[in-house]
């Protein structure tokens, strides 16, 4: 017969399979009687398949002690200290076994017992614990798990802070945080028309304080305040031990009033011009906006012009017959448009916008030998000097050709007052801008037509 040194399961099956098997040969051989041996067989039986698996033992119940059992978030150290107790294993659960998502502390005992220190990151009253545990698998892998728990012990965790972490107003436009802790002040902006009087704040402040306006309470996004004159909100700590007093004031975007045009640009559509992209001139004082093409241009390609536009105001528009002139509009220029820039506040002036064809501008450095004479391509001037040519003096001599009825009043190079012959520096491109007299639209038009004059030295 085996010895079997593993009780468990599989010692009880193969024992209950070895009886069977003798007692059948017994009463084969008549040497017992059924009765004689059944009973006790089915006892044995009985008894054996009772055996349960190994099973992890009962930990000892640990004790702790704590100096303290109230404090601040994050601020109070409580000390916990713990008597050694025999176990698998031991663990603290400072906010109580069911918060311990939020934190527990694994147990090392020396000489006879453990202390651990803890801040509470959490606000709230917690039935601290320590849980023992003990575990076993046996050879079938069930694995057999007994815990015991302390006694608990309630610790009380308050809040002394004060503060906003976030506060804006309803429609707030500003760019950067409207909230300095380190002045205590808010300082938010709305856009012109917003109704201040009643006007509702959205703010973060520390857990479980008190927000108040005087003796009213505030709920964030629903309370509302006149913003007209500086508001002081104070915020007062859970625990009372704190309060911080906030201004807040609240700043309306002051309605524009500019009604004037930046700039005015086109693209030629018809066959003839190939697309090409047409300069243009305002003149805010006279009210006159000039799209120009270079010379020699037949007037008949302004027949059909797309015409772009930037206003100075940022909610100014511009319209055209009564209706907001789009970006790109075709527009029949062989005749001048009557337009209208309205400024946010609905003041408005009367513009007319024309189209013609602007002198040329050719430029040439008679001082150099050879004398060199610049190309001139649309509104662009191009020179090629040799190596070692100085740019920074280059004596520059003007010759315009001017339409039928169009004279230069005056011209500049940069931001100073040209005149030919005069030396420019062309280091970096230069724009020659011709102010212009041009009798052949409205009862005579001043606008500025600019060229871009460009030197580059050979290597």
């Amino acid at each position: 017969m085996k010895i079997y040194e593993n009780w468990g399961p599989p010692l009880v099956t193969q024992l209950m399979k070895t009886s069977t098997q003798l007692l059948t040969q017994a009463l084969h051989a008549g040497k017992i009687k059924m009765w004689s041996f059944a009973v006790p067989l089915f006892c044995s039986m009985l008894l054996l398949s009772s055996c349960k698996s190994d099973e992890a033992s009962a930990p000892a119940v640990a004790s702790f002690t704590v100096d303290k059992t109230a404090g601040v978030l994050n601020s109070t150290t409580f000390t916990f200290t713990i008597p050694q107790v025999s176990a698998n294993a031991v663990t603290l659960f400072p906010y109580g076994q069911a918060n311990a998502a939020w934190g527990t502390v694994p147990i090392t005992f020396a000489s006879g017992s453990a202390t651990v220190t803890f801040k509470y990151a959490q606000i709230g009253t917690f039935s601290a614990v320590v849980v023992t545990n003990n575990n076993t698998t046996d050879p079938n892998g069930k694995v057999s798990v007994k815990n015991a728990v302390s006694a608990a012990t309630s610790i009380t965790i308050t809040n002394n802070q004060s503060t906003f972490s976030k506060f804006t107003v309803d429609k707030s436009i500003s760019r950067v945080s409207p909230l300095n802790n380190t002045l205590k002040v808010v300082t938010d902006t709305v856009p012109f028309g917003t109704a201040i009087a009643t006007l509702k704040a959205n703010f973060t402040a520390d857990p479980y304080t008190t927000v108040t306006v005087g003796s009213t309470a505030q709920v964030s996004g629903t309370t509302t305040n006149d913003f007209s004159s500086p508001v002081t909100y104070t915020v007062k700590s859970q625990d009372g031990a704190s309060t911080t007093s906030y201004t807040a004031s609240v700043y309306v975007i002051p309605v524009e009033t500019d009604n004037t045009i930046k700039s005015v640009s086109g693209k030629a559509t018809s066959t003839a011009s190939k697309g090409a992209a047409v300069a243009g001139s305002v003149d805010n004082v006279g009210k006159t906006a000039v799209l120009y093409q270079p010379y020699g241009t037949p007037a008949d390609q302004n027949d059909s012009i797309q015409v772009s536009y930037a206003m100075s105001g940022k909610y100014s528009v511009l319209k055209y017959s009564g209706k907001k002139l789009a970006q790109g509009a075709l527009l029949d220029l062989t005749s001048s448009k009557a337009l209208v820039a309205f400024a946010q506040d609905s003041t408005q002036a009367a513009y007319t916008l024309y189209s013609t064809v602007a002198p040329k501008l050719e430029l040439a450095f008679n001082n150099l030998i050879p004398v060199i004479a610049g190309k001139t391509t649309g509104f662009a001037i191009a020179f090629n000097v040799i190596k070692g040519t100085d740019v920074t003096t280059l004596a520059t001599t003007t010759t315009p050709t001017l339409p039928t009825g169009v004279t230069i009043t005056s011209m500049m190079a940069g931001a100073v007052t040209f005149a030919s012959g005069d030396a420019v520096d062309f280091t970096k491109p230069v724009k020659f801008t011709l102010n212009v007299h041009d009798t052949n639209i409205g009862s005579g038009v001043d606008y500025q037509v600019v060229y871009t004059a460009t030197v580059t030295v050979l290597p």
